[in-house]
C-alpha cells in the first residue's frame, strides 16, 4: 500500500520547486524526520542556492540534531542575506518620505535600522520623521516607581490601615509602574486593564492614554498575527492535498504518458 510519505518522497526525486520541496520537508521535520530533510535540504539548496525559507528550514534541523556549529553557519548565512536585503526598507522610506507617508517612512526605518544601526543617514532620517523626536532604538520603560501623588492617592496612609473584617475593601493599585510590568511579564490585557484603572483616577494622565493607544493596538496585531498564523497553516494543508493530487497522477502514470512539466 502507498503511504503518502513515500509519496512525498517520490515527489522529491522529480525535483519539484522549492515552494513544494518546502512544504515537504516541513512535514517531514514535523515527523522527526531530520536526517532525511537535512539531506533534502542540501540537495534542494544546491539548485537554489538563494531560496531563504529552504536554508532556514535546513538551520531548524540542524538545531533539532543539536548540530549547532552547522545550524549556527547556515544562519549566518541568512543573516547575511537578510541584511542586505533590508536596504529595500531604506528605499521604502525615502519614497514614503517624498510621497507624504510619514508613519509608513518611520516603520520601514525601524524594519532597517534593526538590521542597520550604525547608518547615519537613515538615523537622522528617522530623527526627523519622528514626531516626538522618538530615539532609535527606543527606551524601555522604566521600572523605577513614580512618586506622583495622583497616582499614588488610592494608597491607604500610615495609620489609616484597619484589620480586615465584614465590609472592608481595599483600594485597588493601579499605576503605570504595575501596568508595565503586566506587559513586560507578556500579559498585554492586563496591562491594558491597569491602565485604563490608572486613567479612571486621573483622566488628564496623557502618557498613560498614550500608552494605552499603543497596547491596545499591540493587542489587535496580534490578534490578527494568530489569524494570519490560523489561516496559514489552513493554506499549508490544502496546499499539501493539492501537491499529493497533482503529483500522484505523474507518478502513477506510465512512463510514456507523462508529459513533460
Amino acid at each position: 500500500m502507498t503511504t503518502i510519505n513515500s509519496i512525498l518522497r517520490e515527489i522529491l526525486e522529480h525535483e519539484p520547486s522549492p515552494e513544494t520541496v518546502l512544504i515537504i520537508l516541513s512535514e517531514l521535520k514535523g515527523q522527526g524526520e531530520l536526517d532525511e530533510v537535512i539531506d533534502e535540504c542540501k540537495r534542494a539548496l544546491n539548485r537554489y542556492p538563494d531560496n531563504l525559507p529552504l536554508r532556514q528550514l535546513l538551520a531548524e534541523a540542524y538545531f533539532e540534531k543539536d548540530n549547532i556549529s552547522e545550524a549556527s553557519e547556515e544562519l549566518e548565512k541568512i543573516i547575511t542575506q537578510v541584511n542586505d536585503l533590508a536596504s529595500a526598507y531604506k528605499l521604502k522610506a525615502m519614497l514614503s518620505q517624498k510621497e507624504g507617508r510619514s508613519d509608513e517612512a518611520l516603520e520601514a526605518l525601524k524594519v532597517y535600522l534593526a538590521h542597520q544601526p550604525a547608518d547615519t543617514e537613515a538615523l537622522e532620517l528617522f530623527q526627523e520623521l519622528s514626531p516626538e523626536k522618538e530615539s532609535f532604538p527606543p527606551e524601555e520603560p522604566s521600572l523605577e516607581p513614580e512618586r506622583d501623588s495622583k497616582q499614588w492617592s488610592a494608597l491607604p496612609q500610615e495609620g489609616q490601615i484597619s484589620s480586615p473584617g465584614k465590609g472592608v475593601s481595599f483600594p485597588e493599585i493601579a499605576t503605570p509602574t504595575l501596568a508595565e510590568i503586566y506587559f513586560n511579564q507578556g500579559d498585554i490585557p492586563e496591562a491594558i486593564n491597569t491602565y485604563q484603572k490608572v486613567l479612571a483616577q486621573d483622566p488628564e494622565d496623557e502618557s498613560s492614554r498614550s500608552r494605552l493607544e499603543k497596547l491596545k493596538l499591540m493587542l489587535q496585531a496580534k490578534s490578527s498575527v494568530q489569524a494570519q498564523g490560523e489561516a496559514e497553516r489552513r493554506t499549508k494543508k490544502e496546499k499539501m492535498i493539492s501537491i499529493l493530487e497533482a503529483w500522484r497522477s505523474k507518478i502513477e502514470s506510465p512512463p510514456g504518458d507523462q508529459g513533460s512539466s
